[in-house]
């Protein structure tokens, strides 16, 4: 019998759809942070991170902490994300 029969290609394991959801959600939030930083003078930089299933190592705080970026921000939405701790 042939190999690609027993281990069919193209199959993921349940670890590696869960890294890439984890991706998906990486890349989704540096887009945000990058839309937050493109914003000018007179308009106030908000970060609105609602809704997109975060968990708490998700949220950029390294990124937000003593920047440009976290000292300039008006507003951090996280609403709707389960988190217990940040």
């Amino acid at each position: 019998k042939s190999s690609s029969l027993i281990f069919p290609t193209g199959v993921e394991t349940p670890g590696e759809e869960k890294e890439e959801v984890i991706s998906t959600t990486r890349r989704k939030v540096d887009l945000l942070l990058d839309q937050c930083e493109t914003v000018r003078f007179p308009f106030k930089k908000k970060l609105n991170l609602e809704n997109l299933n975060l968990m708490a190592t998700d949220v950029p705080v390294k990124d937000l902490c003593n920047t440009s970026l976290g000292n300039s921000l008006y507003k951090l939405s996280l609403a709707g994300n389960r988190l217990s701790y940040v």
